[in-house]
């Protein structure tokens, strides 16, 4: 099911309790062919570990990374505020967009003048480029309190060897994790707690940031991914580039499109 480089965590996975009752059962979303997406990034090559919260609420939307929306296979499509605010600190961190209030159509805009990959494609250079994007449950079955506790809590073990490994693959190399939002922010001690238990101490730095939900995401002088990339930069690495450039041209913006009606 996964990776060699990923063996040990296979034994964790095997080893939990009820696991009919999350992986493949009724009403739970993703399936297994999805839901250890995120994995595909190696524990070597993840340079940045981004923990998001549970899997979107829709069996298309779930596809087993963090944020990456399945419905969403244009920028021109509807997005969750989630997507659309990291995708629009993306642009503020690069200067492709100048207002953190701009509404969605300036988002597009910039997105169009800049070539932007559509978000499929931009998911995955992202995580070729050694950015993990995963969420602190890997299942979902209902929105409720408790529904999201269950899973989050049957998850723990493998969300625990996750930092685990990474943490010491990346020991001298170096990792930034950053937790978007109050539940991924519960792991800060997990990776305080991993890093030390490296000989002479990995070299980790943790990045909180509020949920990409909320609004006021990109409150501040610094944007979120300015804070990534600063992150990486103490650690001594080159920062992983978020633009990620389509091969095809660029689509044309709704007044573009009204123009040549």
């Amino acid at each position: 099911m996964l990776h060699q480089d990923w063996k040990e965590l296979e034994e964790v996975i095997d080893n939990l309790p009820d696991k009919e009752n999350y992986i493949d059962a009724p009403g739970v979303i993703p399936t297994s062919e999805h839901m250890f997406r995120a994995l595909d990034v190696l524990p070597a090559r993840a340079q940045v570990v981004i923990f998001g919260q549970d899997p979107y609420p829709r069996a298309e939307s779930a596809v087993g990374q963090a944020f990456n929306d399945g419905k969403v296979r244009q920028w021109t499509d509807p997005m969750s505020p989630s997507l659309r605010n990291i995708i629009k600190s993306v642009l503020l961190h690069e200067e492709l967009l100048r207002d953190p209030k701009a509404p969605v159509a300036e988002v597009r805009a910039a997105l169009s003048r800049a070539s932007f990959a559509p978000p499929p494609a931009w998911f995955k250079a992202t995580a070729q480029r050694g950015v993990m994007w995963i969420n602190t449950a890997l299942t979902f079955s209902g929105k409720t309190p408790a529904e999201l506790r269950r899973h989050q809590e049957f998850w723990r073990p493998v969300i625990e060897k996750v930092v685990d490994m990474v943490t010491h693959a990346r020991a001298e190399a170096g990792v930034a994790f950053v937790l978007f939002g109050g539940h991924a922010q519960k792991l800060e001690s997990i990776i305080k707690a991993a890093s030390k238990a490296v000989e002479g101490e990995a070299a980790v730095r943790v990045v909180k940031l509020p949920h990409p939900a909320r609004e006021g995401f990109h409150a501040g002088d610094v944007t979120p991914f300015s804070a990534v990339h600063a992150a990486q930069k103490e650690l001594g690495l080159t920062p992983i580039d978020f633009v990620v450039k389509s091969k095809r041209k660029a689509w044309p913006t709704a007044g573009e499109k009204k123009a040549s009606e």
